[in-house]
């Protein structure tokens, strides 16, 4: 684990286990959005974004939807910034290749605060999901630390492209 963690609501973990449950086996994904608390990101809404094309083993944004989306976004609430992406995958498996390099190309073109950008991925366990958090170094994925910080109320609506 990484020394500086995220806070995530507790509701956006509901949200990313019921898209995920409700696309299986097909992967799905989007964008999370929150606010900065003292030096921790806090991933306050995740946005459920449709991958082109989504598969088993594989989901991608499609271009310029992490722009409208996240723009979108900040009309109802200027304080809410980008913060990263998120997928599922259906079986028990961890990061992939691909998502070291996606998320190391999107490290490239952010700017901001470290530790940016964040990956959650919402991996099958048995018969649910668990949530996991990670950033890229630009070279590999570390995983970073997850403290829950409650239920948020339904401001995390979903946002479409």
């Amino acid at each position: 684990m990484t020394s500086t963690g995220i806070y995530l609501a507790e509701s956006v973990e509901w949200d990313l286990i019921r898209w995920a449950t409700a696309s299986w086996p097909k992967e799905t994904g989007g964008l999370l959005a929150g606010v900065w608390a003292g030096s921790r990101p806090w991933i306050t809404m995740a946005i459920e974004v449709p991958g082109i094309p989504a598969s088993e083993s594989n989901w991608s944004i499609a271009g310029g939807a992490t722009r409208r989306v996240i723009l979108r976004v900040r009309k109802r609430d200027p304080r809410i910034g980008y913060f990263g992406d998120w997928h599922s995958h259906p079986r028990d498996c961890g990061p992939s290749v691909l998502d070291a390099r996606s998320m190391a190309r999107t490290l490239s073109q952010t700017t901001g605060r470290p530790p940016l950008p964040i990956m959650l991925l919402v991996r099958r366990h048995a018969e649910s999901y668990v949530v996991e958090a990670h950033r890229s170094t630009g070279r590999e994925l570390t995983s970073v630390e997850i403290k829950y910080t409650g239920n948020l109320s339904s401001f995390q609506q979903e946002v479409s492209t």
